[in-house]
């Protein structure tokens, strides 16, 4: 992490000591007085930096986006409807690969069965404007918010999918609606 973050990575101070014991060194010679004062003063301090969610942004191309505002009333409901399938497609794909929990037993990582995903979608039309004051360009996208919760078959609430870490987002990059409303 100190080669990642440099400066902005912290540690807590029982384990700054521990590694300098470690190394055969005292932190008063790696650390100023002053410093080593604040870190003992905030070492109960912790930081909360679990995930909480995702946002999965599911979207189209260009020609699929402007095709819904040119469509009449009846064709475009069922251009709506086709959207609305493709993104409840994918949900259950990724409901799939990450919609379980991992637990412990024996001391070992276990999957857990769940109910399944918490999640909820806002469409939006169009992309953001580019300024002075002018829509923005036609680009039919849903965000997909996915809560990082889920009801485990044991009744205990718990991380999805390994906290997040079974996530992957190439396979989201991947597949784009279009590719679904394809297949329809």
């Amino acid at each position: 992490m100190v080669h990642r973050q440099g400066d902005r990575h912290r540690m807590q101070v029982g384990t700054l000591h521990k590694l300098a014991r470690a190394a055969g060194l005292s932190l008063d010679d790696v650390y100023g007085q002053r410093e080593l004062a604040e870190a003992r003063e905030h070492a109960d301090a912790r930081v909360d930096d679990r995930v909480r969610g995702w946002d999965l942004m599911l979207d189209m191309p260009k020609s699929d986006s402007a095709l819904a505002g040119l469509l009449p009333d009846v064709d475009g409901q069922e251009y709506w409807d086709l959207v609305h399938r493709a993104k409840v497609e994918t949900l259950r794909k990724v409901e799939r690969w990450v919609g379980d929990a991992v637990g412990s037993e024996d001391g070992l990582p276990v999957r857990i069965a769940t109910g399944g995903l918490l999640a909820w979608s806002v469409e939006h039309q169009s992309a953001r404007p580019m300024g002075d004051g002018q829509p923005g360009d036609p680009h039919l996208h849903l965000h997909v918010t996915i809560a990082n919760m889920t009801l485990c078959e044991d009744g205990e609430w718990r991380p999805i999918g390994n906290s997040g870490q079974d996530l992957d987002f190439v396979h989201f990059k991947q597949q784009r609606l279009s590719a679904c409303l394809d297949s329809s």
